[in-house]
């Protein structure tokens, strides 16, 4: 079950910066619900993205809530099927379509969907952790970042399979300059 106290911090520290909470919010890499669990409580409504089943499961529990939608799929740039999802289990489940991310070969797959593809209206938070895929996301989001007024929060974590800092700080930027 999820206690509520994971990344607590950071995420208070952005939703400080939310103008609306009669609005939407969207987890994308949703994991067991950390985030999603007080996001339900602060919006209308939660969109929440989450590729790796047995993750999906957990945050059924873990969500009393019922103001939430659910999705058991990766979002990207475009609409792919039977795509591998690959596993961290030294990171609390954390999965990518990135295989860089992965301590395991993926024995799970999953469909892609974009985030325009749903039309989704009155969204005012937006929560991006996705190991390494972020810029797939953000450019398979660019009429609902451009349509809402969202605060957005994207997690650029160290990748370690880019091969230098350079390298590292080039794909921060191409994500920043989507945006």
């Amino acid at each position: 079950m999820v206690d509520g106290e994971y990344q607590k911090d950071n995420r208070n520290f952005t939703l400080e910066y939310v103008k609306d909470f009669n609005t939407v919010a969207i987890d994308v890499g949703a994991n067991i619900g950390f985030w999603s669990r007080d996001l339900c409580k602060k919006f209308n409504h939660v969109y929440a993205f989450e590729p790796v089943k047995e993750n999906v499961e957990y945050y059924k529990k873990n969500i009393n809530d019922s103001n939430y939608t659910l999705y058991n799929l990766a979002l990207g740039k475009e609409e792919l099927k039977n795509q591998p999802v690959y596993v961290n289990d030294n990171s609390c489940g954390a999965s990518s379509l990135d295989s860089t991310k992965a301590t395991r070969g993926s024995d799970i797959v999953t469909d892609v969907i974009t985030l325009d593809s749903l039309n989704l209206n009155f969204v005012g938070y937006m929560k991006i952790d996705v190991q390494g895929t972020e810029k797939e996301v953000v450019l398979g989001a660019i009429e609902t970042l451009k349509n809402n007024d969202i605060c957005l929060v994207v997690e650029l974590p160290r990748n370690p399979g880019r091969k230098n800092f350079i390298e590292e700080e080039k794909y921060y930027t191409e994500v920043t300059e989507i945006l």
